[in-house]
């Protein structure tokens, strides 16, 4: 290695990935009474917000729907974020499709997935 001059220069190196946001199960079936729960899973650098949303009616009933959040570490070592909607009083008037929603305010410009849909069904 050569060097022009004896100064030395850092450079940092900042990778940004947009959130890319799977659910399990895609249709969650379940009987009167019985609880059901879908798992989003969100990857992107940095870790995104994962937020619930449905298609008919909000979720901010306690009694019906449970929403914990979390994290995990990926086997490559990077964080990925965990939200799971827990369906507590199934019955016919929460049928429908449950969304979620991935955001760490990063341009998609590669066909990260950021939103998903859930149904479920009685």
């Amino acid at each position: 290695v050569r060097f022009l001059n004896d100064s030395s220069t850092s450079s940092i190196l900042s990778l940004e990935y947009p959130a890319n946001v799977s659910i399990s199960p895609e249709v969650l079936v379940r009987s009167f009474n019985e609880q059901g729960t879908f798992t989003c899973s969100g990857f992107g650098i940095p870790p995104p917000t994962l937020t619930w949303s449905r298609d008919s009616g909000d979720l901010s009933d306690t009694n019906i729907f449970e929403i914990t959040t979390g994290t995990a570490s990926s086997s490559s070592g990077y964080t990925v974020a965990i939200s799971n909607l827990t369906l507590l009083d199934t019955s016919d008037s929460i049928e429908g499709t449950y969304m979620c929603n991935g955001e760490n305010g990063i341009t998609n410009f590669i066909g990260a997935v950021n939103e998903v849909d859930g149904r479920f069904l009685i």
